[in-house]
């Protein structure tokens, strides 16, 4: 199978390439490689490559200025993907692409199903269901995946930020009155590929397990760094914005748990993931610490606490060294020594452990 990743440069597209299973001929495209509003590049690349699935990662997300640059905001996600779904229908290739929670007006009290009515609030919703409906009509097999609340380790994300001001000792105020469920980007990366590789077709939502306030997904971060005395709820309403929130956006995940045989892991075990990936990337942990950190660990599908781990920094050499406790396995989507070839033609090879060793020395 061949595949063309647009967008590959974001948080989403970053996972997506490195999930892609064996056997993948992968030609991911960063914004800088290939700008998906430029209808005539676009064209040339998809027909030169004749790719058999082309997932369409790239979107404009900056939901408040979304609200005074719609024009923008549409081109990118709905006029671009009515013509990514035109020129893949006259190649003859698959396209999935991503939406959003945000088709919904957030008033039920319900999770919602694929087939429940839309009425987007803001200007972001709006475009992302003008695209939903652009893909629909211009004759391409299409899978759109709506998911929601992503994060991930390529980029900023909810969590991350939270993980930050904790760890800084920052007060902060999170709302309490909007629900949805957090989703890992790794998770929803590798749910894809395998929705892909059983040509599942139509509308599907794809999400973590458990529904969640954004205070509550703070509130795990904090207890986790060990200062929940630092977070405080608050109401929507107390910080208004440019832009309208579906007060609960809660997907129905039903469909894709018949797909699949079962759903996401649960959000918080996939939150401790990712801080552990942050960990061993050395993203968050800064060199303005010194001496030694405790982190403990939640390791899926068990969901059971192990013991508290030892994240020790040596500054002078710029490492991180990470002490494993016994029997712990970590879930890496690069597979050790696979090569890809880059949008640009380049090959990189991808050398990752697939498990963890007692000890792991590393380059921050």
């Amino acid at each position: 199978m061949r595949g063309m990743i647009l967008g590959a440069g974001g948080m989403l597209g970053d996972d997506l390439v490195r999930c892609a299973p064996e056997g993948i001929e992968l030609h991911p495209f960063t914004r800088q490689d290939l700008d998906v509003t430029d209808t005539a590049s676009l064209a040339a690349r998809i027909l030169d490559l004749q790719p058999d699935v082309i997932l369409n990662a790239a979107a404009y997300t900056a939901v408040d200025r979304a609200e005074t640059e719609g024009e923008s905001c549409f081109r990118v996600n709905a006029e671009a993907v009515g013509e990514l779904g035109r020129i893949a229908a006259q190649a003859g290739a698959r396209v999935v692409h991503f939406s959003t929670d945000y088709v919904f007006n957030g008033k039920a009290s319900q999770p919602y199903r694929e087939d429940s009515p839309t009425d987007p609030v803001n200007a972001y919703g709006a475009s992302k269901l003008a695209g939903e409906h652009a893909l629909e009509q211009r004759g391409a097999e299409w899978l759109i995946v709506r998911t929601q609340w992503l994060f991930g380790v390529h980029g900023r994300s909810f969590p991350r930020t939270m993980w930050e001001r904790a760890r800084a000792g920052l007060a902060t105020k999170v709302v309490r009155d909007q629900t949805g469920r957090p989703t890992y980007s790794t998770d929803l990366a590798e749910t894809v590929w395998s929705l892909i590789q059983r040509e599942v077709h139509g509308v599907i939502h794809v999400a973590n397990q458990g529904p969640a306030t954004w205070f509550e997904l703070a509130a795990h971060v904090f207890l986790r760094a060990g200062r929940p005395d630092l977070l405080t709820p608050c109401l929507t309403a107390d910080f208004p914005t440019a832009a309208r929130r579906p007060r609960y956006s809660v997907l129905d995940t039903t469909r894709l748990e018949s797909q699949l045989g079962g759903g996401l892991p649960p959000w918080p075990a996939a939150v401790d993931r990712f801080r552990l990936q942050f960990l061993e990337n050395g993203a968050i942990l800064g060199t303005h610490l010194e001496g030694f950190v405790r982190v403990d660990l939640i390791e899926h599908p068990q969901t059971v606490r192990h013991e508290l781990q030892i994240v020790r920094l040596r500054a002078a050499a710029n490492l991180v060294e990470l002490l494993d406790a016994p029997g712990n396995h970590r879930r890496v989507c690069r597979r050790a020594g696979r090569k890809r070839r880059s949008g640009g033609g380049r090959e990189r090879s991808d050398t990752r452990e697939k498990s963890a060793p007692r000890q792991i020395t590393f380059s921050r």
